[in-house]
């Protein structure tokens, strides 16, 4: 078989997030429904597309025939549709947090700075540098460490501890990471902010972003090279 070939309705579109730097895949909108196409095998990003919230899944042989996963007999054959590339079919920036919609209108989100020391757990800095310092590190200071790159080359690194590296670092209050040296004002916010799941990103000036947990890979050099050719 050739290919994988996913189909999920539209309505989960912010899902496909989590799979955007994904190696090889390409989506098409059909209607309400959206169809997903990729390599077989992905390797650590297996994980991401598993977790879609995917109708079905077929095998697409030479020929353009969809075989239902585990079946020898083909089902239909694909449409001719408008394929993209994951980056060009989906909105250009990270998802936007999915907050309770009275917090969003009534809690207006402000950081400070603050004198209390907080240990950092992640840092954002540019892939360049990233792929540098994978390329010349040893592979066993690698093992504590995974990363997520966005659309415009920004790489979250995650780990203890996090590289000595130039660049924006984070401290962590539960799914909440904050930039070095702010805190919310007042505290009390992050108890009102907090989710399961995700992380929610923020910056000096209170603006957000989610990042769903599952973009994030082992710091491999051989995952790095493949996003770096995508």
């Amino acid at each position: 078989m050739r290919d994988s070939v996913i189909l999920l309705q539209a309505k989960y579109l912010d899902r496909l997030g989590s799979i955007r730097n994904v190696p090889g895949w390409k989506a098409a909108r059909d209607g309400s429904e959206i169809w997903l196409c990729g390599p077989v095998s992905n390797g650590v990003f297996q994980t991401a597309i598993n977790s879609l919230p995917m109708e079905i899944c077929y095998l697409l042989d030479d020929e353009g025939r969809l075989f239902p996963a585990g079946k020898q007999t083909p089902v239909a054959i694909l449409k001719d549709l408008a394929w993209q590339n994951l980056r060009d079919f989906l909105p250009l920036e990270m998802p936007v947090s999915a907050m309770p919609g009275e917090a969003d209108g009534k809690v207006q989100i402000k950081l400070v700075r603050s004198n209390v020391e907080q240990d950092v757990f992640a840092l954002k800095i540019d892939f360049k540098d990233w792929k540098t310092y994978v390329e010349t590190t040893p592979a066993i200071r690698l093992q504590r460490l995974r990363f997520a790159v966005s659309d415009v080359k920004e790489v979250l690194v995650t780990g203890n501890p996090v590289p000595a590296l130039k660049g924006q670092r984070y401290w962590r209050n539960r799914n909440l990471l904050l930039p070095a040296g702010f805190d919310f004002d007042p505290p009390v916010l992050a108890d009102l902010l907090q989710a399961s799941g995700d992380f929610i990103l923020f910056d000096e000036q209170g603006n957000r972003e989610t990042i769903p947990t599952v973009a994030f890979a082992a710091a491999k050099r051989t995952t790095v090279r493949l996003l770096d050719k995508g």
